[in-house]
């Protein structure tokens, strides 16, 4: 019998990925965080607002140019200490290899893991290997199209059938529909594994 230990959650901006981690989280008692969470506390030191900040302060203003960025929106400062520090340093998957000893911790303790906003294949590769691919579900969260289309991220479609995780697609209607349709894709992991029309 397959357990799901990973839930992975992508998509693009605004396509309520960290919401819908949230709510889903609060159901099955499991630990939802988004791959970004370090990256935004870290960018937030970087530019001397503190390591104290949490990883959401700026959330309702992501898309909003900040004095406290130099001009930057918060989404695009995340994004330039991504590609022009981070990774340069620590090399392309270090956001993954940051999360992996709390994902075994919650393997440990029997937990389900879900992450939202996972951004590129590098990064998720370590979290994939560490759960097992055969442990993870991958769903691609899109939204309605003209809340998202104008917003500049630099992360693309996410495909991780090379890790032999099925990726699935599934649209946010923004009504509770959409959380108990994923309900149901969790409830039943090992049919929506071999079922689930893929994306």
């Amino acid at each position: 019998m397959l357990t799901l230990r990973l839930l992975l959650l992508s998509g693009p901006a605004r396509s309520g990925k960290n919401v819908a981690g949230a709510a889903i989280g609060n159901k099955y008692g499991a630990d939802h965080f988004a791959l970004s969470d370090q990256l935004k506390i870290d960018t937030h030191a970087y530019y001397g607002l503190g390591s104290e900040l949490s990883a959401m302060h700026f959330e309702d203003r992501k898309d909003t140019a900040c004095l406290e960025f130099s001009g930057l929106t918060p989404r695009q400062a995340y994004i330039d200490y991504s590609e022009n520090y981070l990774k340069p340093r620590f090399g392309s998957g270090q956001l993954g290899e940051l999360a992996v000893p709390r994902i075994r911790r919650n393997i440990e303790e029997g937990r389900l893991s879900i992450l939202s906003g996972v951004g590129f294949f590098d990064e998720v590769r370590p979290i994939v290997e560490t759960a097992l691919s055969e442990n993870c579900l991958h769903l691609i969260v899109v939204g309605e199209a003209k809340t998202n289309a104008a917003i500049f991220d630099s992360r693309e479609r996410l495909n991780l059938n090379a890790l032999g995780v099925p990726s699935f697609e599934i649209k946010n209607d923004r009504t509770k529909s959409f959380i108990d349709d994923v309900c149901a894709i969790i409830g039943n992991f090992e049919a929506a594994r071999q079922n689930f029309p893929q994306a």
